[in-house]
């Protein structure tokens, strides 16, 4: 082992971090895939939208993971730069559609607070043109920063609501929406080179 040398070790080091990477990464994808068959299941079995939207939230997020993290290039056709840039948007947006359509069917935002039902449907419209929006340099940063700002705004003021009019839900949905979040900026950041961009920093997204 001695006469491996520095590049040896490096090699070896490389070697077992993408193992491990691999290894996080199917456990997720396992834990994920998991999660979309179950309550596929339940969704089917109990004709729940509430389900049905939570799977959709899943495969968005797992959709968008595959490309943040080039994995799965082969099959999704993101191997071109343009592409993936396509890819990338199309599934930003689909992933904040889905945030909103679960938010507005789990907490009964249409009886409980009609304007924020209102504002609600309006995003969910606004998606598709802003995701083409997003395709068009220099708009791209702006849209995207906007659409996060906007979804993540308009959740947390339904959150809120529900649990001022007693919704017990409500806590649960804040304390699982807030990790969500604070996760996916941290991916984000880490992707912009804001945070050390090592591959732990995407797998916690």
């Amino acid at each position: 082992m001695r006469g491996c040398g520095m590049a040896g070790w490096t090699y070896i080091a490389a070697a077992a971090e993408d193992r491990t990477a691999a290894l996080l990464f199917g456990l997720y994808f396992g834990i994920m895939a998991t999660l979309i068959v179950y309550n596929g299941i339940l969704a089917y079995l109990l004709r729940s939208k509430s389900y049905l939207y939570y799977v959709y939230i899943h495969l968005s997020v797992l959709l968008f993971f595959f490309i943040l993290n080039d994995t799965g290039s082969w099959l999704l056709r993101t191997d071109s730069a343009e592409w993936r840039a396509i890819a990338m948007m199309v599934s930003f947006f689909l992933m904040h559609a889905a945030a909103l359509m679960f938010t507005r069917n789990i907490l009964p935002l249409k009886d409980m607070h009609p304007l924020l039902d209102r504002i609600f449907v309006l995003l969910f419209a606004l998606q598709p043109f802003l995701a083409a929006a997003a395709l068009h340099p220099p708009a791209d940063t702006a849209v995207v920063h906007f659409n996060s700002t906007a979804v993540n705004a308009a959740m947390f003021a339904a959150i809120l609501a529900a649990f001022r009019r007693g919704f017990r839900m409500a806590k649960y949905f804040m304390m699982g929406w807030s990790v969500f979040v604070l996760t996916g900026i941290a991916a984000l950041l880490g992707q912009a080179g804001v945070l050390p961009a090592d591959w732990r920093i995407g797998d916690v997204f």
